[in-house]
């Protein structure tokens, strides 16, 4: 079952829009679309969003922008404890403000994309929106909250949005990022952090990210996690190291966590893998 949304239900008329804090697992929203605009900003790691029946994990200060269309979801795959917040607006306020801008050219690639444009902050970056959200969030702590909140929404729309669309013309993969991704996958650089992605690369995480999703149709996320179950496979069915010792070797420090991404993969769970294997090796 997919829930529309309302704008009478979550715009409120005092701000011009809704601001709300989710926290998961307890939280968790059900599969919907709505008749309203959506920015979400991801406050930790562990967000995973699903739009099309397609699962994403989202990097902390990830900025994204929700269409009415979009029928989506945020999930519980006992990733661990996850945040976010999200600004709805209306229609009528997005048409507003892409006039004011005069990005009337820019708008037909962000609605008719595939998936919802998003962009990697700077923890900087990050800390300032959230903050900058939170003011709008019960009774607002600003004066003119209206004007308040569509300055808000614009700002960020010709920082992040307008401005940072790239042609999609060129499908040629750019070397840096076939050089990063040859590094990702030696078993050493599993546990690779985004800053060191950054410092390999010399590009920054947000562009990272964005390259992955345009060339590679993927996340760096998800990408190092699909590296690390396969290595984890091998070593299920070619080692005698326990499924824990697997995990962890593998870079992943929630067990729950890797038993859900191993299943998703492989249809099966690690320890069935190993036993199916062993069986079919005996006869």
């Amino acid at each position: 079952m997919v829930y529309h949304l309302l704008n009478a239900e979550y715009i409120s008329e005092k701000t011009g829009c809704g601001c709300t804090y989710f926290r998961g697992p307890d939280n968790i929203c059900l599969l919907h679309n709505h008749e309203f605009y959506e920015l979400v900003l991801t406050d930790s790691e562990n967000v995973i969003h699903e739009i099309s029946a397609v699962r994403t994990e989202l990097p902390k200060y990830a900025l994204m922008l929700i269409r009415p269309h979009d029928t989506h979801r945020f999930v519980d795959e006992g990733q661990g404890e996850f945040s976010y917040l999200n600004l709805a607006f209306t229609s009528e306020t997005f048409d507003d403000i892409v006039k004011y801008l005069n990005a009337e050219n820019n708008i037909k690639r962000i609605i008719d994309s595939e998936n919802p444009p998003y962009a990697v902050l700077s923890a900087a970056q990050g800390v300032s929106i959230k903050n900058q959200f939170l003011c709008l969030m019960g009774d607002p702590a600003v004066p003119e909250p209206k004007v308040y909140s569509r300055a808000l929404i614009a700002s960020i729309f010709s920082k992040y949005f307008f401005n940072n669309i790239e042609s999609a013309d060129s499908t040629d993969i750019p070397p840096w990022l076939n050089v990063l991704c040859a590094e990702i996958n030696k078993i050493e650089n599993l546990t690779l952090t985004t800053d060191e992605m950054s410092k390999l690369s010399g590009k920054s995480y947000s562009h990272i990210c964005y390259c992955f999703q345009k060339y590679l149709n993927t996340s760096p996320t998800k990408y190092i996690n699909d590296i690390k179950l396969k290595y984890a496979k091998n070593m299920i069915l070619h080692t005698n190291m326990t499924v824990l010792d697997v995990a962890y070797e593998c870079g992943f420090e929630n067990m729950g966590y890797f038993h859900r991404l191993f299943k998703k993969k492989f249809g099966t769970s690690p320890g069935e893998m190993r036993k199916s294997y062993n069986i079919n090796s005996v006869m």
